[in-house]
């Protein structure tokens, strides 16, 4: 498993096209950081947990694209170069061979969402001149990429490899990444969550529903995170309990069944 894993990694690294990629993403990340400006609320910190919170999980949702990108390049690579019976003649079970097709994927996409998670949050700490802020623990932006990077980013490799492996076409991959997206934002917006109806008044049966069949967390953050002062939201760990854990628990589980 681990040659075959170090052999796609190796891969990309001595592509120059590849490695032009991680540039841009460096560079757009910063940008955006240095640019974009979220208003959740007047009183917070730049960096307090609860804004460091809903950002990570704001961009987890980019795995959606390159776990759709990466699957599409790598679940049906022998099949796409007409070297699967060589391949599958090797002595090698196909458990074997598809876990760490999977575990390559997933390196990749997890890695290329945490590269651009980073670099937006060093472009914001190059623009929070002035700006209220919050004394700085590496656990507040650890603790909310456990949590949405790595779950999500599980979640969406799960999804696009099984669509990718049950079919054995690259087309119904990215169909299955583009319908991914869609479906949430539509699914976002009928349910009236506050991400997509900027925190405008919903109704608590909505927000508990929302809360629960959210695939990325993000309703089930905003009801965990409700009932909580400002005070609280600049100085205190988001900790994942209640129905925010219940919801990752349920992603992880149903990315379990999938593969």
């Amino acid at each position: 498993m681990k040659t075959i894993i170090l052999f796609d990694l190796k891969s990309y690294c001595k592509n120059w096209r590849f490695l032009l990629l991680v540039v841009t993403l460096i560079t757009f990340g910063i940008f955006g950081g240095s640019n974009a400006r979220f208003t959740l609320s007047e009183n917070l910190a730049y960096n307090s947990p609860y804004q460091i919170a809903f950002i990570t999980a704001f961009l987890s949702l980019t795995s959606i694209f390159f776990a759709t990108l990466f699957s599409a390049q790598l679940a049906l690579k022998e099949i796409d170069f007409n070297l699967n019976l060589i391949y599958f003649s090797l002595p090698i079970s196909k458990k074997q061979f598809l876990w760490s097709r999977f575990t390559s994927i997933f390196v990749l996409s997890f890695g290329f969402t945490l590269l651009l998670t980073i670099s937006f949050f060093i472009g914001r700490e190059f623009a929070s001149i002035g700006m209220k802020s919050a004394d700085i623990n590496f656990f507040f932006y650890l603790y909310p990429v456990v949590t949405f990077a790595i779950m999500n980013t599980f979640l969406v490799v799960a999804i696009t490899t099984f669509v990718g492996w049950f079919t054995k076409s690259k087309l119904f991959i990215y169909v299955s990444g583009l319908l991914l997206y869609v479906f949430y934002m539509v699914s976002l917006l009928f349910s009236s969550s506050p991400f997509m109806a900027n925190q405008l008044p919903q109704s608590k049966q909505a927000q508990l529903i929302s809360a629960i069949f959210d695939p990325f967390g993000l309703s089930a953050f905003f009801y965990q995170t409700s009932h909580l002062t400002i005070d609280n939201r600049n100085n205190e760990l988001i900790t994942v309990s209640g129905i925010l854990l219940a919801n990752r628990i349920g992603i992880i589980l149903i990315s379990v069944l999938l593969l």
